[in-house]
């Protein structure tokens, strides 16, 4: 589960849980971080992480680029609603 805010156009938080269930180990996880846009198509981010569990508990941070390329996305215009206008001329 992820949620994320931004805050302008180069700034966003994210806030997140991960759980974890098998038959070896089971764990819920969260995370929280920011990404900065350094340029229209490359970001860097980073995140803390730390575990709901004890046994063990786990700590540890990361930070990471991302590049996007729109190279398959075909944008598309939204539909426009057509909305019927009342004639509101006084006779």
């Amino acid at each position: 589960m992820t949620r994320t805010k931004g805050f302008n156009e180069n700034w966003s938080a994210f806030f997140e849980h991960q759980g974890i269930k098998s038959d070896f180990y089971a764990d819920a996880i969260i995370r929280g971080g920011a990404t900065y846009r350094l340029q229209k198509n490359i970001q860097i981010d980073a995140s803390i992480s730390t575990s709901l569990k004890t046994t063990p508990y786990l700590l540890y941070g990361g930070f990471g680029v991302s590049w996007r390329t729109d190279q398959f996305y075909e944008a598309g215009k939204p539909k426009e609603k057509k909305v019927k206008k009342k004639n509101r001329s006084k006779n």
